[in-house]
């Protein structure tokens, strides 16, 4: 299983096309990084999940009958101050019933 930092600079490489931005040179695969870079980006994911884990949020709830008599519920978390579309465009997750 990837580690958050990790997935951070895999997120990086597939943005830059796996070449640095400074250098130009081709970017290691995470697990070829020196200790001291790799624990510098888990240090960096942490930070942003730390910052994500703080914000206060909404959780809106909106019932459907599907096609099959199933109640379908999507669930949307919006961080406060924004506004959820009737269509939850933020985050969605739906259960089955």
């Amino acid at each position: 299983m990837q580690t958050l930092g990790e997935i951070a600079y895999n997120s990086y490489c597939e943005q830059t096309d796996w070449k640095s931005l400074v250098s130009g040179q081709e970017l290691p695969k995470f697990e070829f990084l020196k200790e001291e870079i790799r624990e510098a980006w888990e240090a960096s994911a942490e930070g942003v999940k730390k910052h994500l884990d703080n914000l206060p949020v909404s959780v809106m709830i909106k019932t459907v009958e599907s096609s099959h008599g199933k109640v379908v519920s999507p669930v949307c978390i919006v961080s406060e101050g924004t506004e959820a579309s009737g269509e939850f465009s933020v985050i969605e997750l739906h259960k089955v019933i």
